[in-house]
């Protein structure tokens, strides 16, 4: 459903025209626009409370499909984890933010960014929020990358 809010920021930075990406933490929903018009709507999980995911306006800065991701961490880190195999990333902002699958998930949506029971089983990696990357379904994420490009906008708040 279209969100009030989602228009409003969609109206203050000028980007009524062409795809837009409008991610709610609030709601741990991700709503793609195109030309001001909500195309479709998938349940995320976004950033624990100490790694959030960054808010603002972002441009896609590079996408990968597919990556592995490496963790910045140590291991001797709490946030560290090992070498993981993503199937689709979209960069939204330098430094490691990404929108991508998280196919250890099972669950997405409210509350999901704070400890949680997984249905899928694994409190390590799943009983909370991301690393401060927009987590999303490995079907959502694929039908996502296969409908966006280079130039999608993306409004996180």
């Amino acid at each position: 459903k279209v969100h009030a809010t989602d228009i409003q920021l969609l109206d203050h930075y000028k980007w009524n025209k062409g795809q837009t990406i409008v991610v709610s933490t609030a709601e741990q929903a991700l709503r793609l626009y195109q030309d001001g018009k909500l195309v479709t709507s998938f349940q995320v999980t976004t950033g624990r409370a100490e790694l959030p995911a960054l808010a603002g306006a972002w441009t896609v800065q590079n996408r990968e499909s597919p990556t592995e991701f490496k963790s910045p961490d140590p291991p001797s880190s709490p946030y560290y984890y090992p070498p993981t195999h993503i199937n689709y990333a979209i960069l939204y902002h330098h430094g490691g933010y990404f929108l991508h699958d998280s196919w250890w998930r099972v669950n997405y949506g409210p509350g999901t960014q704070f400890p949680h029971y997984d249905v899928g089983g694994d409190e390590f990696f799943a009983g909370n929020g991301s690393h401060g990357c927009v987590n999303l379904p490995e079907d959502k994420a694929a039908w996502l990358f296969a409908h966006t490009d280079f130039n999608t906008q993306i409004i996180i708040y």
